[in-house]
């Protein structure tokens, strides 16, 4: 596999082993334990829980947090989201990690903000992400997901080197989240209005991503049966590359439907009419089910008749909770991820106080923690 190559990665290469680790001390003044409901809390006293079952906002360094999260959270994490520096030039950033590299600590000028004049920016900006991302990978479990926010300065090189340390099996998508439907200025003639969300799991095949609830305008889709929630989906005639009958001929065969269009293999009573997975230009093809499948769950398909012929489509189920749900698109886009709406949440919870730049919308925040699988059904109030 073609891999990236960068000035000091010989240096950092295993620089996320020798990163001591370090514990974590609670800060008693900051502190806010939970609810005293001992529901709430596993049944428990608040005090008799210990600090690192509940949750953590850590101050300090991030590379030495998540040192510190590893002894107790290795292999245990279902999502992880990280929004690094996207290295833009205009933005100055400081990277000072103690690499044990003479030729490093020469390279990174004590403390030196990394700028638009740094002509090396890229090469310590991946540096910088290599151990972290290294650990990173240490605490999700083998159906963890993890996803990065970036803008086009480091995409590029953020998807190789991810595809280095995950491995590129273990790339699932790279999102473009609308978060700024105006646009912001851009000097070659685009308004840029996303941002991309690199999306990888850390063992090939072993993430199971969800489905979003509905948005309003989408209820109409969806209807209700005695199974639950459903709404038309693909057809069950195939129509891939292997759809043609004398690649698939075990699944070449009638499908029988009678006047209430209900589904069955064989021929009932009302003389059930025989629909075969034959298109519109005669050619023969496939049913995406086998028979013994169809037979197992007529009620999950649908059937329809127009101009005296009948369709076939699966029902598509809903994947997050009991209710509707859609299927996230590549372009991940509600007004609700709008970058005012992070900027207007935060000044509320600090009293117009501005005390970080570029905050995330919670709501983009909860959609990714949705699809992870990670929780359900949040709620910011």
């Amino acid at each position: 596999m073609p891999t990236l190559d960068f000035k000091g990665k010989q240096h950092i290469y295993a620089h996320h082993l020798t990163v001591p680790h370090r514990p974590l001390v609670v800060d008693e003044a900051r502190s806010v334990l939970p609810d005293t409901d001992p529901q709430s809390i596993g049944g428990k006293p608040a005090d008799e829980i210990p600090f690192t079952d509940q949750n953590l906002i850590i101050h300090g360094d991030n590379l030495h947090a998540l040192k510190a999260l590893l002894p107790q959270y290795a292999g245990r994490v279902k999502c992880i989201y990280i929004d690094p520096p996207y290295n833009t030039g205009s933005q100055a950033w400081v990277w000072n990690d103690n690499v044990n590299s003479p030729m490093m600590q020469a390279w990174l000028k004590e403390n030196k903000p990394i700028d638009g004049e740094d002509l090396e920016r890229h090469d310590k900006w991946l540096c910088m992400m290599w151990p972290r991302l290294h650990l990173l990978r240490e605490l999700l479990r083998d159906d963890g997901v993890i996803f990065v926010s970036i803008d086009d300065h480091e995409v590029h090189h953020l998807r190789m080197v991810m595809d280095e340390i995950f491995g590129e099996d273990c790339f699932i998508t790279c999102l473009a989240a609308v978060l700024n439907v105006q646009g912001s200025r851009d000097i070659r003639g685009f308004a840029t209005t996303h941002e991309s969300v690199l999306i990888y799991e850390k063992v090939s095949g072993q993430a199971t991503l969800r489905y979003l609830p509905l948005q309003k305008d989408e209820a109409g889709e969806w209807m209700e049966d005695d199974n639950g929630w459903y709404k038309i989906g693909s057809s069950l005639r195939y129509s891939g590359e292997n759809a043609p009958r004398e690649k698939r001929p075990n699944l070449f065969y009638p499908i029988y439907v009678n006047m209430s269009g209900e589904v069955s293999i064989e021929p009932d009573e009302e003389n059930a009419e025989a629909v075969w997975p034959i298109n519109d230009s005669g050619r023969e093809l496939t049913w995406r089910w086998g028979r013994g499948r169809v037979a197992a769950n007529p009620t999950e398909i649908i059937a329809r008749k127009s101009r005296n012929k009948w369709t076939l489509n699966k029902k598509q189920r809903p994947t997050t909770g009991v209710g509707p749900s859609r299927k996230p698109k590549s372009t991940f886009y509600s007004p609700k991820y709008s970058a005012a709406t992070g900027t207007n949440m935060v000044k509320q919870i600090f009293e117009d106080q501005r005390v970080f730049d570029y905050p995330k919308s919670p709501y983009f925040i909860m959609d990714l923690l949705q699809i992870a699988g990670s929780v359900t059904n949040l709620n910011f109030t």
